[in-house]
C-alpha cells in the first residue's frame, strides 16, 4: 500500500520470443477486432510497457 492507503500493483506478461512472435502474428491477423492499426500501437495499448522477454527456462514462474 502507498501512505495514502491505495493499493499499488504492477503485472507482466513474462514470455519467451518465440510466444511473442506468436502473439503478434495473431495480433496482427486481427487488428480489427483490437481496434488498432498496428500490432504495437495494439500491444502498448492493452499491456503497455509490461512485457518480459526471457529465456525458455524462465517462464515456468
Amino acid at each position: 500500500m502507498d501512505p495514502r492507503g491505495r493499493t499499488v500493483t504492477f503485472s507482466e506478461l513474462r514470455t519467451d520470443r518465440p510466444y511473442l512472435d506468436a502473439l503478434r502474428d495473431a495480433i496482427g491477423a486481427q487488428l480489427g477486432e483490437f481496434r488498432a492499426d498496428t500490432v504495437d500501437e495494439t500491444l502498448k495499448k492493452y499491456l503497455g510497457s509490461s512485457i518480459h522477454v526471457v529465456s525458455p527456462d524462465d517462464t515456468d514462474g
